[in-house]
């Protein structure tokens, strides 16, 4: 894992969201705020966004 986080740290596109899931910001659909922060995807997909990720994350997000 720590080789492709080297390769997809260089494509901005791309966050790390939780542990082990990274998305492209391309794709997302939606996303929710709430005590459980998720986000969906266009393919119907959904992950949950880490507590510790959380404020970074949906600072991303509000920028797009």
């Amino acid at each position: 894992m720590i080789d492709f986080e080297f390769i997809i740290n260089r494509f901005p596109n791309f966050i790390k969201i939780n542990r082990g899931t990274y998305i492209n910001l391309n794709y997302i659909k939606s996303y929710s705020k709430g005590a459980e922060c998720s986000i969906s995807l266009k393919d119907g997909s959904s992950f949950e966004i880490s507590r510790r990720r959380k404020a970074e994350i949906l600072s991303i997000l509000e920028k797009k």
